[in-house]
């Protein structure tokens, strides 16, 4: 199996949970509420430094949360820093206003890749919220998952599975055994499990998350469809594609079963069924099929359909036909996603530019694996090929050449024929198919040495 690393997301900005204003100038006077005895000049000279500090805080919190909604964190992170530093002085490091803003640090600090840094601030929030809420306070689950992926990017893969256990633990006692913020932590602890190699273990968790996702849906037609899709994407994501394809066909009986054979959703249905032969690279009549159903659709009821959704089907035919097909055929179809989503001052919007900006590989042939080892066997010495080669209009790949090899000629051969059988969506501007730049590709790979090689 070719299984990539999974990528573990959380949220790049929760929202702020705490507000400066009113409520925290009405805090702060509470803290004070018997002052001593001071003179006119004292008392003034203080209620001033309350100000300032008060107002140096609430400008703070604005301008951070102004970087952040931009996704400025190198900004945003002195910032945050600095701001913690302010509420330790003015509210002491076992207050919720201290806390708050460590949790506020460490999301910067994990988007700025700095995992150990945004853990030990994690380590401040989880200390107050179970000092001051217990246990199992449901406050703790979100900096639990962030400390989790924290480890997992770290590589530590024990402790981000034990620390998203804890998390999992804590919604269950909190939210109850159906909550759906234990499903995104079954999700994180089954990609764990699989980039540990025990993929059974984490296909069985998911199955597990499956059936309590099915009981949390089991009244509710739109989230039941939306946990199906998801949990059809996580399959075809570690390449079990019979199961993925046969949860959207369960997705496909209930939309013609409670909203008709012509319901507009079905589209996407269709779409997603068909594009997943070609993401696993099989040339079945199946998944051109589907998405084939999906145009006739789109053709008998054009203007109840939604542009986007057109363009979707549309670049998903050209990929087809860019995979599998004649040469022109993936081209005309892409062609028809750029009209679709045409503005009527003949400009186009930014989701075909994202779509289209760089070559997409439709079909990726890979080098063969004969002879090669892994990173265990002692006997496994390294080899290398590195290659050049532009993509052309067509999504073909064109002067392809050998620059490098190591051992010379060992693998030559395979890596040629897999980058000369590979297929892209080429690049388009304003619906103009374009030639990549010259591209280099380097194949880096463990082999196992000849007798003479030994000697």
């Amino acid at each position: 199996m070719n299984l990539k690393k999974p990528k573990i997301e959380i949220d790049k900005f929760k929202p702020f949970q705490w507000i400066i204003g009113p409520i925290l100038l009405l805090s702060y006077s509470m803290t004070f509420a018997q002052p001593l005895p001071m003179s006119d000049s004292e008392e003034n000279a203080t209620d001033g430094i309350i100000y300032t500090n008060l107002r140096s805080i609430f400008e703070s919190r604005e301008e951070l949360a102004t970087l952040i909604n931009e996704n400025a964190f190198a900004e945003a992170y002195p910032i945050a820093f600095a701001l913690t530093e302010m509420l330790l002085i003015e509210f002491g490091d076992e207050s919720e206003e201290y806390a708050n803003g460590m949790q506020d640090l460490a999301i910067i600090q994990r988007n700025l890749g700095l995992y150990e840094d945004s853990i030990q601030s994690l380590y401040v929030v989880i200390e107050y919220n179970y000092n001051n809420e217990g246990s199992f306070s449901e406050k703790n689950i979100f900096p639990l998952q962030t400390m989790g992926a924290n480890y997992y990017d770290l590589e530590d893969y024990q402790a981000a599975f034990t620390t998203f256990e804890d998390a999992k633990l804590i919604s269950r006692r909190t939210l109850g055994l159906l909550n759906e913020v234990q499903l995104e932590i079954m999700r994180y602890q089954s990609n764990i499990l699989i980039q540990g190699g025990d993929i059974e273990s984490g296909i069985a968790l998911q199955n597990e998350a499956l059936r309590l996702a099915r009981r949390a849906s089991s009244d509710d037609y739109e989230k039941r469809i939306n946990f199906l899709y998801q949990y059809a994407e996580w399959f075809f994501g570690v390449n079990q594609w019979e199961r993925g394809r046969g949860l959207l066909i369960q997705v496909l009986d209930m939309q013609r079963a409670y909203e008709g054979e012509e319901s507009p959703n079905i589209i996407r249905t269709y779409r997603e069924l068909g594009t997943s032969y070609r993401r696993q690279q099989f040339n079945d009549q199946n998944g051109l099929g589907y998405l084939l159903r999906a145009n006739r659709m789109i053709n008998r009821n054009p203007d109840s359909i939604d542009a986007v959704e057109k363009a979707l089907l549309y670049r998903d035919l050209g990929d087809w036909y860019t995979a599998f097909s004649r040469v022109t055929d993936g081209v005309n179809q892409y062609l028809r996603a750029w009209e679709v989503l045409r503005n009527e001052d003949g400009t186009y919007p930014e989701i075909l530019i994202d779509w289209f900006a760089e070559p997409v590989p439709v079909i990726q042939r890979r080098p063969n694996q004969r002879g090669l080892t892994n990173a265990d066997d002692e006997r496994g010495l390294p080899g290398i090929v590195i290659a050049d080669y532009f993509i052309d209009e067509t999504g073909r790949t064109q002067e392809i050449e050998i620059i490098e090899s190591s051992p010379e000629g060992l693998k030559d051969g395979t890596v040629y024929a897999s980058i000369r059988d590979t297929r892209y969506r080429p690049i388009m501007i304003d619906a103009i198919p374009m030639s990549s730049d010259k591209r280099t590709e380097t194949f880096s790979y463990l082999y196992i040495p000849t007798l003479s090689e030994m000697n």
